[in-house]
């Protein structure tokens, strides 16, 4: 009767562990992954493959059909997943994406060191809305330190403190804007000296 006991606690405590274990390494599908992205409380994207997910979300947040049904949500979803899994493979639709899902593009890209992303960063420090250009400048401020060796990174750097001396100019010292741009100049300015 014991050893009946026995084994049925070695199931009960094995199993869960061997079905977590196979659900984890799901692939990942286009269409379960698109059905997951349209609500925000049903988003455990755990049970699936790390590298066929990234694969998949790419796949949605650029080409996506426009007319489909939540289309902005699954993109938006689909472009903070990326973001968020901090995976390489998420600079390109982050920058693609810039316009249209504009808040979190920026704030994601300013979580890498991207020479491209700091480019697409910068170019929002020009826009006509004030909410964009303190984003931007929030995102420069809290890049990441790169590769000082790589001479995209620097060149990108060194574009963006010239841009942000240019778009400064003019700008009120008591503007919440001003001060933003500052901590970003300073804290360029301390990772290219670095």
């Amino acid at each position: 009767m014991r050893r009946y006991y026995k084994i049925q606690i070695a199931i009960l405590i094995i199993f869960p562990i061997l079905a977590t274990a196979a659900w984890a390494s799901m692939p990942a599908d286009y269409d379960t992954v698109r059905l997951m992205l349209t609500a925000p409380d049903n988003q455990d994207m755990s049970m699936f493959d790390v590298e066929t997910l990234v694969g998949v979300l790419v796949d949605i947040a650029m080409n996506d059909d426009p007319d489909a049904a939540y289309h902005d949500t699954v993109v938006s979803s689909a472009l903070k997943w990326l973001g968020s899994m901090h995976a390489e493979e998420a600079v390109e639709p982050l920058i693609a994406n810039i316009e249209d899902y504009t808040t979190t593009c920026i704030y994601w890209l300013g979580t890498y060191a991207s020479p491209d992303g700091v480019d697409a960063i910068v170019s929002m420090l020009e826009s006509n809305e004030e909410s964009v250009r303190y984003e931007a400048a929030v995102a420069l401020s809290t890049l990441p330190e790169g590769d000082l060796d790589n001479e995209e990174w620097v060149e990108a750097l060194n574009g963006a403190l010239a841009k942000m001396m240019t778009v400064g100019q003019g700008i009120s010292t008591d503007d919440e804007f001003a001060e933003v741009m500052s901590g970003a100049v300073t804290h360029i300015w301390y990772m290219l000296e670095q």
